[in-house]
């Protein structure tokens, strides 16, 4: 349950793609019980979700982004 970040309309997951290199993925949750969220749709067996610390990965993610906008508008 830790490694889903709910957004209110939709659920993510972060997943390591190695390399140091990380990336949000919609989810399809299912029951919850004892810290434990069913996954239905959107990850695969064998892929490494992050549980820790991805909020932080998701925060640095959009300042990225965020800056990247901000220098494409200063041109």
């Amino acid at each position: 349950s830790e490694a889903v970040i709910g957004t209110g309309t939709r659920s993510v997951a972060i997943v390591a793609e190695g390399e140091g290199r990380y990336a949000a993925v919609e989810i399809k949750t299912g029951d919850e019980a004892e810290g434990r969220t069913e996954i239905l749709e959107g990850l695969a067996a064998g892929q490494t979700v992050v549980v820790s610390g991805q909020f932080l990965i998701d925060s640095e993610a959009s300042l990225r982004g965020t800056l990247q906008r901000l220098q494409g508008e200063a041109k």
